[in-house]
Parts: C-alpha cells; sequence; structure tokens
C-alpha cells in the first residue's frame, strides 16, 4: 500500500486548488489507473484541506501514479512534487490511520474528515477499485476513529471549522447594535449546512442561504432561516454583513466586478471563503472595507486550539497502533492462508522437531524467539 499526498501541510490553498478532484473527476482517474494496470486497487480522497491518492501496487506504481496525475491535471511533475508526500508500506497505512481520526487535520480531531473519508472509500468500492487490501484496512480505520471518538476528547473540543467560523461570525459587531446578517451560499452542502447548524440561533445573528430556482423545492428545517435565489445573490451582499461561500463550483461565485457594482453602502463586510478550488476572487479584499478570508487563515486560528488536544492526539495514537497491530495480522494471515494445505501435508511428511530445526536454520535468532514464545503460550 503507498499513498501520494498534499495537505494544508505541504501547500497554501492555491495549490492544492490545482489537485482537488470533484466525483466526476475521482471516477476517470480511479479507473484511468486501474486499467492502465497501475494500481491494483485505489482510493481518492479529495478535500479542502488534502487530496491523497491510496493506492496497491508494484514498486514501480509510485512512479506511475505520479506521472498520470500529472498528466490528468496537465501540470508537469516537475512543478509540484515539491508539494507532494510519499508514504509507502505501513507509513502509508499509519498515515490513514491518522487521518481517520482527525490527527492529521489543520483542526485536531475534526469530525468531518471522517465522513469525507467513508464517501471517499464507499466511491472507490462502488466503482469496484478496491479489493481485500484497501477494504480491510479502510474498514478497519474508519472502526478505529470511531473508536477514538467515544474514548477520547480529541473530538469533543469544539474547534471544528464549523466552530472556528461561528466564532469568527460571533466577533462581527455591527456600530448601530443590529443583527448581524450572515449569506451562506452553498447553504445545502454538507459543509454549508455544517456553518450554518454553527452559526444559526446564536444572538445577534440572522442567517440566510442561497439557493437556486430549480432547486426551489429543497427545505432545511432549520428555524429561522430565511433564503435568497442565487442568481440574486449580489444584490442581497448590498444589505449583509457576513458572506460565506462553500460550494463545490468550478467558478467563481462572487467576483471583484460584479460586487463592485452591487455595493453601494459603505460599511464593513467580511467574506468567509470555505471551498477549494477557492469560490470567492481574491481580488474582493482590494474593495475598501472588505476583509476577505479563505480556508488558510483558519489554519493559523486552529493551531492556539490545537494545543489543547496534544494529550488527546497522545492517547488517540496509541488506540490507531493497537488498531493496526491487529489489522496487519489480519492481512498477513490472509496471505498465509493459500499455503496452508501445503503447510499441513509437510506435517504428515516430517517430524514436529525435524520442523523446528529447520525453522532454527532459515531464521535470523529474533525471529526463532518469536516462534519459540508463541510455541510455549500454546
Amino acid at each position: 500500500m503507498h499513498c501520494l499526498a498534499i495537505s494544508h501541510k505541504t501547500a497554501p490553498a492555491s495549490v492544492r486548488a490545482l489537485f482537488a478532484f470533484n466525483e466526476e473527476e475521482k471516477i476517470d482517474f480511479l479507473h484511468q489507473l486501474q486499467e492502465q494496470g497501475i494500481v491494483e486497487e485505489c482510493v481518492i480522497v479529495s478535500t479542502c484541506n488534502r487530496s491523497e491518492i491510496y493506492f496497491v501496487g508494484d514498486m514501480y506504481a509510485v512512479t506511475k501514479v505520479q506521472q498520470s496525475l500529472a498528466d490528468f491535471k496537465q501540470i508537469p511533475v516537475e512543478d509540484w512534487m515539491k508539494y507532494f508526500q510519499v508514504y509507502m508500506d505501513e507509513m502509508a497505512m499509519r498515515h490513514l490511520y491518522k487521518v481517520a481520526c482527525g490527527i492529521d487535520s489543520m483542526v485536531l480531531g475534526e469530525d468531518q474528515i471522517l465522513g469525507q473519508l467513508k464517501d471517499a472509500f464507499f466511491l472507490a468500492r462502488k466503482e469496484g477499485v478496491t479489493g481485500y487490501y484497501l477494504n480491510t484496512i479502510f474498514q478497519d480505520a474508519i472502526t478505529c476513529a470511531k473508536k477514538i471518538k467515544t474514548s477520547t476528547n480529541l473530538s469533543k473540543i469544539p474547534v471544528s471549522i464549523g466552530t472556528l467560523v461561528a466564532n469568527e461570525t460571533a466577533k462581527f459587531k455591527k456600530e448601530d447594535g443590529s443583527d448581524t446578517k450572515v449569506l451562506i451560499i452553498g447553504i445545502s452542502g454538507k459543509m454549508g449546512t455544517i456553518v450554518m447548524k454553527n452559526i444559526n440561533g446564536r444572538p445577534g445573528i440572522k442567517v440566510y442561504g442561497t439557493i437556486r430556482k430549480h432547486n426551489a423545492s429543497i427545505q432545511i428545517l432549520e428555524p429561522g432561516v430565511e433564503f435568497v435565489d442565487y442568481d440574486s445573490r449580489y444584490a442581497f451582499m448590498e444589505e449583509a454583513d457576513i458572506i460565506i461561500s462553500v460550494t463545490s463550483s468550478p467558478h467563481y461565485t462572487i467576483t471583484k466586478e460584479e460586487l463592485l457594482k452591487a455595493l453601494v453602502t459603505k460599511k464593513r463586510r467580511l467574506f468567509l471563503d470555505l471551498s477549494m478550488p477557492m469560490d470567492i476572487d481574491k481580488n474582493v479584499e482590494a474593495i475598501p472595507m472588505v476583509t476577505l478570508h479563505d480556508i488558510d487563515y483558519f489554519e493559523y486560528l486552529s493551531k492556539e486550539n490545537n494545543a489543547i488536544k496534544l494529550q488527546e492526539v497522545k492517547d488517540a495514537q496509541a488506540i490507531v497502533e493497537e488498531f493496526m497491530e491487529e489489522v496487519k495480522k489480519t492481512l498477513l494471515f490472509h496471505e498465509f492462508l493459500q499455503d496452508i494445505p501445503r503447510i499441513k501435508s509437510m506435517f504428515q511428511e516430517k517430524s514436529f522437531e525435524s520442523i523446528l530445526y529447520d525453522l532454527r536454520e532459515r531464521t535470523k535468532s529474533s525471529e526463532f524467539q518469536v516462534v519459540l514464545e508463541a510455541l510455549k503460550q500454546l
């Protein structure tokens, strides 16, 4: 098992955006890798903070996946290799477990990554590009993450992206003391719903969300939330105080040119872009009295919050090692199953003593000690 990974730890948002995968791209690239014989099994995890390719293949597979990714994204390998990390064998397995339980996240212990990883795995399994090896490891990593969630406080300390965004909106105070109007573009999506639930109901905040005409039947059962037609979003920004964009759109939801046409009143406005690729034209921050924060800003905010979770991380890492030890035995035994008939017949042909002496000749002292200790405990 190997992993080719880019994340918030290795690259800025602008670079990560180049390697983001939507669902259609995931399916295309997964099948491309398998049909070309580059990998035996494969899963792609792509979020706003990371894009990672987990795969099973021979010793040349890593180089081939790197080149295939470069071709697929139409970016020369030499332009992006410095941003990627390569994990192999046990290191790749450990990295997956750390990702699943939130240890590797921008906000330690955040819950969203587990759901995103599950969705990525289920998609790959549905497409028929996983097998026994990745199925076993991913399912165990998911179970391990659930165990950590219930037996440690890692995910119970409220410092997820949703709460960080909510805290940021709460700090925004209007001079006249009236309610802060928050517009969420992409409110019906997974992350948009999370952000909305963290903000809605807080004192002094009124939440609005965009909705497209062809999706007019969508209802978010959350008291107090009102809706704005997506095509009228710029007009509403004139009265909004905070605009949060969190969509999976490949195009900007807000551009400087269109925003300038819409804004008449001179007042403070806060724009929060939680998408990857970015939803909001970076140039809007040049507009007077406009502040724009992207996903990397919340990495800065999360550092102080993460400090209080360090002991919980140690506890979580201990659980990860326990689960990994068991899954490694499961995988080893699965590989061994095909040899059982041959070994059974060997025991019929040779005495136990001769087999034991043969093992002594074939193994190192440390390995032979393990065999002897295991036999003593039978």
